[in-house]
């Protein structure tokens, strides 16, 4: 913590992306920056896209009462510029698919 990095994490897997937090947080050397326009709840959001991957539904039924991918460190909205969001990112963008997104420091 202090260092002065930034590590930006994103994934299109919510499993994935609450396993990364946890496993970052555990280290103590990392915390989560709070973003401007968070996701409030990740269950609108996908219904807000019409569907929740099968993955979810899966994890879910393993792990009943997991962390959800949601609130104020989560970004609803890119971080990067346009011109340097990488190539799944845009994928996503094109597929309607969420992408989940955590800044650390």
């Amino acid at each position: 913590k202090g260092a002065g990095g930034l590590f930006l994490f994103q994934t299109k897997c919510e499993d994935v992306a609450m396993h990364v937090k946890n496993e970052c947080l555990s280290l103590g050397t990392m915390e989560c920056v709070a973003t401007k326009h968070p996701i409030e709840d990740i269950d609108i959001h996908y219904i807000k896209i019409g569907k929740r991957p099968k993955r979810v539904d899966e994890w879910l039924k393993y792990v009943q009462s997991a962390e959800r991918a949601e609130g104020s460190t989560y970004s609803s909205t890119p971080l990067l510029p346009t011109a340097g969001r990488p190539e799944t990112e845009v994928q996503c963008s094109h597929d309607n698919t969420v992408v989940h997104r955590v800044l650390f420091r």
